[in-house]
């Protein structure tokens, strides 16, 4: 690619450079699984077009590349910030507010070439600007995108990604760094078939402490479940629900039948444990008199009634 340097005149804080010229070059597509896929770049008017259309104003312009660097102490430091992008003459340009550290490189000559990174359309041709980088190897990216953010890539774009080294995912498995890709294919379905395996066992046991604790639940409160199946059932599916129903019904009252009359007890009023029937007692050792027949007539309905009771009790009635 023909290089376009940059000169600055002392003061200048703001210009219009060439990114990228019209043509077709070289590059490639880094796919997931880390194999890359040679492209030739179309860059032209409808190129060009797309990426002015796409363009969200202050993209990042680094030193290097170094903003793509997949570190947590990538370096993020801007040597300008692209503006606004153009078709000149010669391709696409980009308005470029400087820095002071991007100034004075290029014022000094340090770096003197912008480089575009960017996402490729299924057709080859540049679709979105990521970034650029101010360097002094300039060269058109197919890069996958390396920023510390991951924007959605546009419908219809296959989808790039930075290669992870294989003696990682090798040694993240557990594997020798000498592993081959299918070795790690297969600890990676061993894996998952291991995780499937382990969560059925935990299901089973999960089913099995619940069952008994219902069966526990169930022998404490046999009063009041008419249905154990059914409150089993209930207690699996949902465990809080069936406690608060639980907890909302009430118990029943005993009850005594009572089978025959031998069994039966007849209440206290009647057999001797009651007030009633101590006033019939009492009735019964006044001497006659005015006093006898004083009680007698307070007392006549309540002491008729304890009096054939008494009768009934004699004769096993």
């Amino acid at each position: 690619m023909q290089k376009h340097p940059i000169d600055l005149v002392e003061g200048q804080t703001e210009l219009w450079c060439l990114l990228c010229p019209f043509g077709e070059f070289p590059g490639y597509v880094t796919h997931a699984d880390g194999t890359r896929t040679d492209v030739v770049q179309i860059c032209d008017n409808k190129a060009f077009e797309q990426l002015i259309k796409n363009f969200a104003p202050e993209v990042l312009i680094d030193f290097e590349h170094r903003s793509m660097v997949p570190k947590v102490d990538s370096d993020t430091t801007a040597s300008g910030w692209a503006q606004e992008l153009r078709i000149g003459k010669d391709g696409l340009e980009v308005r470029n507010k400087l820095t002071d550290v991007g100034a004075d490189d290029i014022r000094n000559r340090r770096r003197r070439f912008l480089s575009g990174v960017w996402e490729l359309d299924a057709d080859g041709r540049p679709l979105i600007l990521r970034s650029i980088g101010l360097t002094n190897t300039p060269n058109i990216h197919g890069l996958p995108v390396l920023n510390k953010e991951s924007p959605a890539l546009a419908a219809g774009n296959k989808e790039r990604t930075q290669a992870m080294d294989p003696k990682q995912i090798a040694a993240a498995l557990g594997l020798p760094e000498t592993a081959t890709a299918e070795q790690c294919l297969q600890a990676i379905k061993d894996l998952v078939a291991g995780n499937a395996d382990l969560n059925k066992k935990v299901d089973e046991m999960n089913k099995s402490a619940c069952a008994n604790e219902a069966d526990a639940v169930i022998a404490a409160n046999k009063d009041r479940i008419a249905d154990p199946v059914a409150f089993k059932q209930l207690f699996c599916a949902n465990k809080d629900f069936a406690l608060k129903a639980l907890a909302a019904t009430k118990v029943p009252e005993k009850t005594t039948t009572v089978a025959n009359k031998t069994e039966g007890k007849r209440p206290d009023i009647a057999t001797g444990g009651g007030v009633a029937e101590n006033k019939l007692t009492a009735y019964r050792a006044m001497k006659p008199g005015k006093e006898k027949d004083a009680f007698l007539a307070a007392n006549k309905a309540e002491l008729v009634v304890l009096e054939n009771a008494a009768r009934d009790a004699a004769s096993g009635k």
